[in-house]
């Protein structure tokens, strides 16, 4: 007999494994747990004392894990310093392009095997129903849908946190040989083809999918990112009285943005450069890791009104953001549509928002809700002087009438749950 309240779900990045990449299903597990649902995680080894702001999530009788080696090169992890590093970073690059296909180096490239002789034991011990994969890395989607093929009956959902072989930006798709390319598409398409759900966290990836698989079009939900109101500040801070108007970035930067970042630092330098007390009135604070590349070019521009601070703590940027004005989002090019976890946490804080965007779904959303500001990249510099002026009269507000409830966790939760068999 079945069990329908069994759920194997396969997320690399689970906590306490650092990182974005484990938040989503860190919340959906939870939900999912405190209503009974019991969960069997296969996820990555994490690294000796990593942790992950979520992992107090996870710390649930109903969610057990079961962690595997990341059989990953450890050196592609690190930016090499000396000589042998990079000879040996250098050499796994060259063996990943040899033996691979798809994109390279891929993190779950050695993954295949450990991966279904885990699920499968799991499966026929636990009499699941239910198996949930989340992707990137993508090349898990593909393994996991060899499953379907062994055990029919199984509820295959397949789960979209980025795009896949749509993307252009980030996950090694820069770039990528058509030949490469071919063969993640299909990769893409037979664990499409397999899932018996496909969810992936806004409408535009939905359409692509729809688009890309007519087919499975039916079978194709959203179902977004959103912020936990367990972990919202429960008594915010108070606004500070400073007359300095303060703008907040929490999170990553990555690197292949510099396009995003120059016209804003450039922008920036011109606002210093006519007037001499900017600083005082202005104030851009980053909060998190930084690839080097764009450290390197925040400092090129020796600029007054920013800081660049590591990261903090959950409960911190938390407080941050509540003393704030305004919060950052900046998004790269072919990613104006991808309303990311950041989004939904500044917007439950309830802060306008300043996205620097190409036109898109998600600038079109701010604006028609009166929730922020867009800087358009095709309109730049006429654009962010109008932000700087209208900041400056206070003539900025956060649309005071907006429902931000519905874009709860708990409440996308309910979604998924219908997914379930």
């Amino acid at each position: 007999m079945s069990d329908n309240t069994t759920l194997l779900l396969i997320c690399y990045s689970f906590p306490p494994n650092k990182g974005i990449g484990g938040r989503r299903w860190a919340k959906f597990a939870k939900h999912l747990a405190n209503k009974g649902y019991r969960l069997e995680v296969i996820c990555k080894e994490p690294a000796p004392h990593e942790r992950s702001e979520w992992t107090h999530d996870t710390l649930h009788p109903n969610i057990r894990m079961h962690r595997l080696a990341a059989m990953y090169p450890k050196i592609l992890t690190t930016v090499p310093q000396t000589f042998f590093q990079k000879l040996e970073y250098r050499i796994w690059l060259f063996l990943f392009k040899l033996i691979s296909k798809g994109t390279f180096p891929e993190r779950t490239f050695f993954w295949r095997k450990q991966l279904l002789r885990k699920a499968t034991e799991l499966i026929q011990e636990k009499n699941i129903r239910n198996v949930v994969v989340t992707v990137p890395p993508f090349r898990i989607g593909y393994y996991t849908s060899l499953l379907k093929i062994k055990f029919p009956q199984l509820n295959f959902i397949l789960d979209y946190r980025d795009p896949w072989t749509d993307n252009k930006t980030f996950h090694g798709f820069m770039n990528l040989a058509p030949s490469r390319m071919k063969h993640e598409l299909w990769m893409e398409t037979q664990a499409i083809e397999r899932a018996s759900c496909v969810i992936t966290a806004n409408e535009q990836m939905t359409d692509w999918l729809k688009e890309k698989v007519p087919s499975s079009a039916h079978k194709m939900i959203t179902i977004a990112n959103g912020y936990d109101i367990d972990d919202l500040v429960k008594q915010p801070q108070a606004a500070s009285n400073s007359t300095v108007q303060r703008f907040i970035y929490a999170g990553t930067f990555y690197s292949n943005v510099e396009y995003i970042l120059a016209p804003f630092l450039s922008a920036l330098k011109k606002q210093e450069a006519a007037d001499p007390h900017f600083a005082q009135k202005f104030r851009f604070d980053f909060y998190g890791d930084m690839d080097p590349a764009m450290k390197k070019l925040f400092t090129g521009f020796g600029l007054s009104s920013i800081s660049l601070n590591a990261p903090i703590r959950l409960n911190e940027i938390q407080e941050q953001i509540q003393l704030s004005d305004f919060c950052l989002i900046f998004a790269a090019h072919d990613h104006s549509f991808a309303f990311n976890t950041k989004f939904y946490e500044y917007l439950a804080n309830r802060k306008p928002i300043v996205i620097f965007s190409k036109k898109g779904e998600v600038p079109d959303f701010l604006e028609s809700n009166k929730l922020g500001v867009f800087i358009d990249f095709e309109n730049f510099e006429n654009d962010f002087e109008n932000l700087i002026k209208n900041a400056k009269n206070k003539s900025i507000q956060f649309n005071s009438t907006f429902n931000t409830e519905q874009f709860s966790t708990l409440e996308h939760s309910k979604i998924l749950i219908k997914q379930l068999i």
